[in-house]
């Protein structure tokens, strides 16, 4: 019965199953040689399949205590254990809830199914009606049941109620129950999105990716009894595309070259040109004009530079200022058509400055030294001030992170305890006091002001999320979890008066999440082979269509992506 649901042959005869197309092997949970071995007979299939690929388990185990009491079978820490090995290697686990009616939220369940105490990444299904989604009295459910799938009503091969000419070959039902009958239209519901991901040319689905999938997408349950949703495939396939394709409109990734030592560091200096900067192996500054349209050349700068830069337009010129490997800072500037030579700024400079200007001609520097405080150095437009330090009680985590909003300049830098703090240099020069904003947050932040008075800062938090705190003009917000699992310091920018963020992931990709007018969208994967180090993405028409990302490639040559 549960085969014929999966992979009934479309002959036009009996029942044709969700997936016909479906190789299906058997790997017994029960044998005369090893006895009944769940965990067993996961290893066995686990060694036969790839990433991508699916098991389905028709098992149930006693759970919470109870004898009698049926739950899934990862009630076992053993066949826990074959599941999550499984996973890990991108298998795609479905396993039936069980038909004990166990609530496995309960306190007798011992929190083996609160899943941020203990989560196989596999999808739980429970068992709903087929008329109103709700569960059926048998199915065991909580908060670890993630879809559901009929629990009643299943014509299927088998048994012989529907029909029975006396030929095993041919017995079929239409009442296939239990979270056995649930359980194989959610591993063929899987199976048909992998299909289809893979006739689209993109790569499979990842175990947690299914499941957000299935789950966020789904036809919402009927009753309060947690159950899940039952999967809705044309949205499930919609989510995936856009989150593994990264949607039909970014180009693929194109070599610049180059050979980086750092992150690059990217500003819009023209309404079609985008000019880039990074610190080469070499130890010298690199740099790229890029036209929006032909691969540009890269020019090296020459220098001897430890920090990727920080550029900014100020007096008709663009400037450059990085950390020197004499850790003082280093200022290059391109007046007309000609970079000039570098000139030392002096200082104790350690990590990346943040430098900004607040009317288009002075510029402020601000930077850590070897003490981790934070000191600062201004051009009034015809001399430089002397160094002076800024919040004294403040011990900087990493390098600022400063931007400009109607003659001030603002800044925001987490401390050694991880705290964002915000600091504010008001139109006479002089620095308020800093304001502590919280946060478990660490790296450089990078920061939006989608209007002249409220800004937006977004960092790596605990866990490798992206978090995102708000400044509405009078106030700033609590901090809000965007989730993701990103291993790089975030770049932030506005495109089609929404924002866009996008890290590196711990495998190398490029992710990007974004908010639509309602709400924040899912993750999506937009590929590529980096170095896990920040990228740099810019919108050079902020209200228009148009995306870029210039990232370091492993083989650390310079990488940009387009969506336009």
């Amino acid at each position: 019965a549960v085969l014929g649901e999966i992979r009934g042959r479309q002959n036009a005869y009996g029942v044709s199953g969700i997936t016909p197309g479906t190789t299906a092997l058997v790997a017994p949970a029960n044998t005369s040689e090893f006895g009944y071995n769940v965990a067993r007979a996961i290893n066995v299939a686990t060694g036969r399949l790839a990433a991508g690929d699916v098991i389905l388990l028709e098992q149930q185990n006693v759970v919470c205590g109870s004898s009698t009491q049926y739950g899934p079978v990862e009630w076992s820490q053993t066949i826990f254990d074959a599941i999550a090995q499984a996973t890990s290697l991108g298998i795609i686990i479905v396993e039936a809830a069980g038909n004990g009616s166990v609530n496995l939220d309960s306190a007798s369940c011992l929190g083996r199914f609160d899943r941020t105490a203990r989560d196989s990444w596999a999808i739980i299904v429970g068992a709903g009606s087929s008329s109103s989604r709700s569960r059926l009295s048998f199915s065991s459910f909580g908060s670890r049941v993630d879809v559901q799938g009929w629990g009643h009503n299943v014509t299927t091969t088998g048994y012989g109620d529907a029909f029975n000419p006396g030929d095993a070959r041919q017995l079929y039902t239409y009442d296939f129950s239990g979270t056995s009958s649930a359980s194989p239209i959610v591993a063929a519901s899987v199976l048909a999105l992998q299909g289809a991901l893979k006739a689209r040319g993109l790569r499979v689905a990842t175990p947690l990716e299914m499941r957000e999938a299935l789950v966020v997408t789904g036809s919402p349950q009927g009753g309060t009894d947690h159950i899940g949703p039952l999967p809705n495939l044309d949205a499930a396939l919609a989510w995936l595309v856009s989150r593994i394709g990264g949607g039909p409109s970014w180009r693929p990734f194109e070599s610049f070259g180059g050979s980086l030592g750092s992150s690059p560091e990217c500003l819009n200096t023209g309404a079609s040109q985008t000019d880039c900067w990074a610190r080469l192996s070499s130890g010298a500054l690199g740099w790229w004009r890029y036209n929006h349209s032909s691969v540009p050349a890269l020019v090296s700068l020459g220098g001897q530079v430890l920090s990727p830069p920080s550029c900014l337009n100020a007096g008709g010129k663009l400037h450059c200022f990085v950390q020197l490997n004499s850790n003082q800072l280093g200022q290059i500037t391109r007046t007309g058509s000609t970079w000039g030579a570098w000139q030392n700024r002096g200082g104790s400079v350690r990590r990346r400055p943040a430098c900004s200007s607040p009317d288009g001609t002075r510029i402020v520097c601000l930077a850590t030294n070897a003490s981790n405080k934070l000191r600062t150095r201004t051009w009034s437009g015809t001399s430089w001030g002397t160094w002076s330090t800024v919040a004294s009680t403040l011990t900087a985590g990493a390098a600022p992170t400063c931007y400009t909003r109607a003659g001030l300049i603002e800044c925001v830098v987490s401390n050694t305890a991880a705290r964002l703090q915000f600091l504010r240099r008001n139109t006479s020069g002089t620095w308020a006091a800093p304001q502590d904003l919280g946060g478990s947050v660490y790296g450089l932040a990078s920061c939006i002001a989608p209007s002249a008075t409220t800004q937006t800062c977004f960092m790596r938090g605990s866990g490798n999320t992206l978090r995102r705190i708000h400044y509405n003009g009078t106030s700033w917000s609590a901090w809000e979890n965007l989730g993701g699992a990103i291993a790089s310091d975030p770049s932030c920018t506005n495109s089609g008066a929404q924002p866009n963020c996008f890290a590196v992931a711990a495998n190398g990709t490029l992710v990007q999440k974004r908010k639509a007018p309602a709400a924040w969208e899912p993750w999506v994967n937009l590929g590529g082979s980096l170095f896990v180090s920040r990228p740099s993405c810019v919108a050079p028409t902020p209200t228009g269509i148009r995306l870029d990302c210039f990232a370091r490639g492993t083989t650390s040559d310079l990488l940009h992506r387009a969506d336009f």
